[in-house]
């Protein structure tokens, strides 16, 4: 029997409604929406926490963020986790990781630095695909470097949109 290929798009920042194949007129999405339609798309889902790095090392680890001990921004993510592109490359597969991977924090590292591979056999990572620097955060890190990491300047413009749309009162507790 032939092995299938595996396609995996994981992608930052993604509500269930930004693509046109679930409803979202609005944004056209013609090659998700394709494969979409050609594959699997989840329409009961959840995620395993709402911050970036404890949810891609869950995700790829099928652990908890709990069991990972990544729960939170600036953990670096040790290099013996058993990940699937190490269990696909055991049952004889090539993987690659194209874009953001984000397993390592990424305001006190060197990027010239070899990023570890977590078991994909090709990496193209796009560390910081926006600007995240600002006044601020240029003077803390003159002044105080490793408590970049630890630095929360709110929430962008338009997740404050919607909890203020949403009439969300919460607070983010650490």
């Amino acid at each position: 029997m032939k092995r299938p290929n595996i396609l995996l798009i994981y992608t930052d920042q993604h509500r269930w409604d930004a693509m046109g194949v679930n409803g979202n007129p609005d944004v056209q999405t013609p090659n998700m929406d394709r494969l979409a339609n050609e594959g699997v798309n989840f329409d009961h889902y959840f995620i395993q926490n709402p911050v970036c790095m404890p949810s891609r090392v869950s995700f790829l680890t099928g652990q908890y963020p709990s069991t990972t001990g990544i729960t939170h921004m600036g953990v670096p993510v040790p290099e013996d986790f058993v990940t699937l592109p190490k269990m696909l490359r055991n049952s004889g597969y090539h993987s690659a990781n194209i874009g953001k991977l984000h397993f390592l924090p990424h305001a006190n590292r060197n990027h010239s630095e070899v990023h570890p591979d977590y078991g994909f056999d090709h990496l193209e990572i796009s560390d910081e695909p926006g600007p995240y620097e600002d006044a601020y955060r240029a003077w803390v890190r003159k002044v105080a470097p490793d408590q970049l990491d630890h630095l929360s300047v709110g929430l962008p413009p338009a997740a404050e949109q919607w909890y203020k749309m949403m009439r969300v009162n919460d607070t983010v507790h650490h």
